[in-house]
């Protein structure tokens, strides 16, 4: 039940360096503290009924990122409403940047972190810069480890403008490569840096549904959360009071 946090010692290279290398520079950094709870054990230590916390029953139900649960991770930071959980987790960046993602391993589960789009070059563990790089598409959080890894992005050769175009309904761009790497540069006119050039006004090669058919919290195939019914059980049989608004007394059902 003890506090868990980060503590990110920043190089003397500088502070969009992860390490004193050259090749750890960064555009963005995002912190990952992944944690979990068993609300039951919590309602028993909140009680003071520590004799009865049997930690070979620990069954965690609610998964956190620095301290959000979803959709609240997605909110901005410093929030009014997430005084004690003041870090969201929302990694954003444009194409071409270097994304530095430190995640750290806080709670007793393992869980693959996984990142769409391409791999991410794991550049250290535990502190420790490695001697090389590893690419990988999925890290697995070990309870207790961090990884730093960068991540980017170009959407190089998709077959497709990211921008989207006129017929997409979006407004129409420029893209100037400037110095011949394919790729568009601002200073020499294009509308975005790093957009590539060869599918610049290439539409979406597939037809997108209505907003009316896209899956939502209205709609789709309902299936049971057994994580939460079966913490709805325990507290039920450890004589833990129930809030009467709680959805432990109904069945609890998740949509997807």
């Amino acid at each position: 039940m003890g506090l868990v946090g980060a503590i990110i010692v920043r190089p003397s290279l500088g502070g969009d360096y992860a390490y004193n290398d050259a090749n750890t520079r960064f555009d963005h950094e995002y912190l990952f503290l992944m944690t979990q709870m068993d609300p039951v054990i919590h309602q028993l230590v909140e009680q003071g009924r520590f004799s009865e916390v049997d930690m070979t029953r620990y069954w965690p139900v609610y998964w956190f990122f620095n301290g959000r649960a979803g959709p609240d991770d997605l909110a901005d930071a410093f929030v009014s409403w997430l005084p004690h959980q003041p870090y969201n987790c929302t990694p954003r960046m444009t194409p071409g940047q270097k994304l530095l993602m430190r995640l750290v391993g806080g709670d007793q589960g393992q869980h693959p972190f996984h990142y769409h789009g391409n791999n991410a070059d794991i550049i250290a563990r535990d502190g420790r810069l490695l001697p090389h790089s590893r690419s990988q598409f999925t890290t697995l959080s070990v309870p207790g480890e961090t990884v730093d890894q960068i991540f980017t992005w170009t959407g190089e050769k998709l077959g497709w403008d990211i921008y989207g175009t006129p017929a997409d309904g979006m407004p129409a761009h420029s893209c100037v490569d400037g110095d011949g790497d394919g790729f568009g540069d601002v200073s020499a006119g294009s509308t975005f840096d790093h957009e590539y050039c060869a599918d610049h006004g290439k539409p979406l090669p597939v037809v997108l549904p209505e907003q009316q058919n896209l899956p939502s919290a209205a709609g789709g195939p309902a299936v049971p959360s057994w994580g939460l019914a079966a913490s709805c059980l325990r507290a039920k049989a450890a004589s833990i009071p129930i809030p009467a608004t709680s959805s432990c007394g109904t069945p609890t059902r998740r949509r997807n």
